[in-house]
């Protein structure tokens, strides 16, 4: 009896290896079904302009703005990039294959790899540097647009890009992601990939951050902003944090036409 015993016992806790095996297989093909399209090598204001929502094309012509060129580049604090460089040097063994973000906005090209973008999420493994970086932002995003109600809404992250990705041309969310900071954690490029922004005068600035500019502050919702050349390298490494304005939500829905809501 204890050998029958034995190898239903066996035969059980296969069965359950294999289901779960399965499911995530399922999963990691789900979240891998990446839109590939040709690379992109140049990208001008009318193109990416078109290639935006109508809801994007009408929050960045019609949100209030609160700098002149809508963004800024800052250095990180050396003890904050000493802590994140830490928690993903430590933790990235625990990153996770990120569900594709709506609307295709991560996609890839011939360059791509299987897997595009993975998440190491920081609300699992330091939440006092979450808040610490919250803080910090908040205060250079008060100094530099002059708004004293900024409140944080999101921080997301640590993401780190694959060879190949691609972030197509968009304006944020409308109810949450209002003015935000990028910070680049690590990265180990074949060539540099830059954050493409358009200013308020529909110039193009290629943004570059690295070991000494690590940091941009931006007005998410009105200026227009990608990585949409595909990453040669082999791993890029950012965090997010998204501030809005008390009652946003209800100015927004009131602002934007209910078609494009």
């Amino acid at each position: 009896m204890l050998i029958i015993f034995i190898f239903i016992l066996i035969l059980i806790l296969i069965s359950v290896g294999i289901f779960f095996y399965c499911k995530r297989k399922k999963k990691q093909h789900y979240i891998q079904k990446f839109p590939i399209y040709p690379a992109i090598h140049n990208i001008e204001f009318d193109t990416a302009y078109k290639e935006m929502s109508k809801q994007e094309q009408f929050t960045r012509n019609n949100v209030p703005k609160w700098t002149k060129s809508g963004f800024k580049l800052l250095t990180l604090p050396d003890e904050l990039d000493s802590r994140l460089k830490n928690l993903w040097n430590s933790k990235k063994h625990l990153k996770e294959l990120e569900m594709v973000p709506e609307n295709d906005m991560i996609t890839g090209t011939k360059f791509s790899k299987e897997s595009i973008i993975y998440l190491l999420d920081i609300n699992k493994y330091d939440l006092q540097l979450k808040s610490d970086l919250e803080k910090y932002i908040l205060q250079q995003l008060q100094e530099w647009t002059g708004l004293d109600n900024l409140i944080h809404s999101a921080t997301y992250g640590i993401r780190e890009y694959k060879r190949g990705a691609v972030l197509k041309v968009h304006c944020d969310r409308y109810d949450t992601h209002v003015i935000s900071a990028i910070i680049n954690i690590t990265h180990k490029s074949d060539k540099p990939w830059p954050l493409t922004v358009w200013d308020y005068n529909d110039n193009k600035h290629d943004v570059y951050l690295d070991d000494k500019i690590n940091l941009v502050l931006y007005e998410s919702i009105a200026l227009m902003h990608g990585r949409p050349y595909p990453f040669k390298g082999d791993s890029f490494v950012n965090i997010f944090l998204h501030f809005k304005l008390p009652n946003w939500k209800k100015q927004m829905d009131e602002l934007i036409p209910k078609n494009l809501l």
